[in-house]
């Protein structure tokens, strides 16, 4: 049955009257075919005894046919007429007024429901009547039963799947309401699961489940919005403040002027390189995984290893080495662009937080199991304390010992982000002195598929 999908209506509604339709209808189908298995059986006994009739009067002389013939003198009786050649020598008495014709077979209505049979034997014809009142006076009975019970059916069957959705469909009525009571609310809270650990309690758990990421979700997009408030609030000052120092332009000194442009200059390129960093986290966040092909790690590391260099010279400081272990497999499954922006953040921060004077940053390509290779990328530098360590990725977090540096604190929350949007790992492990990040991806087996 269909539906207007713009009027739905309740699921109560749409089981109850199914079930009402499949009881009344399996019991139509089941009353018809009794109905038809009885009319059936009426026919083969009334043939049957037509056809036993004519063998009695088979083997009768036409004298005698007369004489056994006048027993049938009542209407409910069986009507016979016997020919000879074509004509009637023959007939019970109950049938004085009524002639059949010479050889008509089946079912007529004269005046009640009977079965009219003809047999042709040699030379003669016998033609049996037999009545069916009785049997139809059954047979209406019997419909007029089937009726009732198909009535009495359908008022059960609407009872009982009524009271059976009711008492299945509670637990999905009461999520509902609880729905209802969350979009009306600030909150966030998580709906009661129904006892008895069936479905509706899968589904309530995994919606509660749902909730929970949602609202860290939220909490993470507040946080960032508000994150990047406070850290904008600053050089907007600054070039609030710039710019109405540049409104005295006539009396300022040059130095004074040149200054203040320098300083404005400044602080747009820092707000733009935090507003690209800003993009690339929302890109890495909201991607699903891009196409893994296979990377060799040696490349992206000399590579990166090259560029490297440019950077120690921009800083002014640091040495950049890399090296591999025997035997390890160096080919993963990575998407080639975000390996490499991964890595440079890593690189580019143990440049500018971890090296003094000629202290080495080191690049390692090792692996960690089987099934994984890294790419480990060590410092000299003063570390991280202790308490910080588990923060030290999150977006806009700054070591306390390295804030007095330039920097947002978004390299290492676009970094996680990126390898993990590789079905990859970032790990950071940091003592009293030197940090290390490990950058960890499936690797390449034989010939196994991303």
């Amino acid at each position: 049955m269909k539906h207007d999908p713009r009027h739905p209506s309740p699921i109560r509604t749409r089981v109850t009257r199914d079930v009402l339709w499949l009881v009344v209808g399996l019991i139509f189908v089941l009353a018809t075919a009794i109905v038809m298995a009885t009319l059936w059986h009426m026919y083969q006994d009334a043939r049957i005894d037509s056809q036993r009739i004519v063998k009695t009067l088979l083997t009768k002389p036409s004298t005698q046919l007369g004489r056994l013939l006048t027993l049938n003198d009542r209407v409910s009786d069986p009507s016979v007429w016997v020919y000879q050649n074509h004509r009637l020598i023959a007939h019970s008495p109950n049938t004085a007024s009524i002639y059949p014709g010479p050889s008509y077979s089946g079912l007529v209505w004269l005046p009640t429901l009977q079965l009219q049979s003809s047999y042709v034997f040699s030379s003669r014809q016998y033609v049996v009547r037999w009545p069916l009142r009785t049997d139809w006076a059954l047979l209406q009975w019997l419909g007029a039963a089937v009726a009732c019970l198909v009535g009495i059916s359908a008022l059960a069957a609407l009872r009982i799947s009524s009271w059976i959705t009711t008492r299945v469909l509670y637990p999905i009525h009461d999520m509902v309401t609880h729905v209802n009571n969350l979009l009306s609310s600030e909150r966030i809270q998580p709906i009661p699961e129904p006892l008895g650990g069936d479905e509706f309690t899968e589904l309530a758990a995994l919606f509660n489940q749902l909730l929970v990421r949602l609202e860290a979700h939220r909490q993470k997009n507040l946080a960032m919005v508000g994150d990047s408030a406070h850290h904008l609030r600053t050089p907007l000052a600054v070039i609030r403040g710039n710019l109405d120092a540049l409104r005295h332009w006539d009396v300022l000194d040059p130095s004074v002027r040149d200054d203040c442009l320098e300083a404005i200059d400044r602080t747009l390129s820092d707000m733009t390189r935090m507003t690209d960093d800003l993009l690339t986290l929302d890109e890495a966040l909201g991607k699903v995984i891009p196409p893994m092909i296979p990377v060799d790690l040696r490349d992206v590391v000399h590579e990166l290893w090259e560029d490297g260099q440019a950077l120690i010279h921009a800083y002014g400081h640091g040495r950049l080495t890399w090296s591999e272990r025997p035997s390890v497999a160096s080919v993963v499954w990575a998407h080639k662009d975000y390996l490499r922006r991964a890595l440079w953040i890593v690189i580019d921060n143990a440049i500018k937080y971890g090296t003094h004077e000629e202290e080495a940053v080191s690049i390692q390509i090792a692996s960690r199991s089987e099934e994984e290779s890294s790419i480990i990328v060590r410092d000299n530098g003063p570390g991280i304390p202790p308490e910080e360590l588990p923060q030290i990725t999150s977006r806009f977090y700054r070591a306390s010992n390295v804030r007095h540096l330039s920097g947002n604190g978004l390299g290492l929350s676009i970094a996680v982000a990126l390898m993990n949007t590789q079905n990859g790992s970032l790990e950071v492990e940091s003592s009293g002195a030197g940090t290390s990040v490990t950058l960890s991806l499936r690797a390449v087996r034989l010939q196994s598929d991303p």
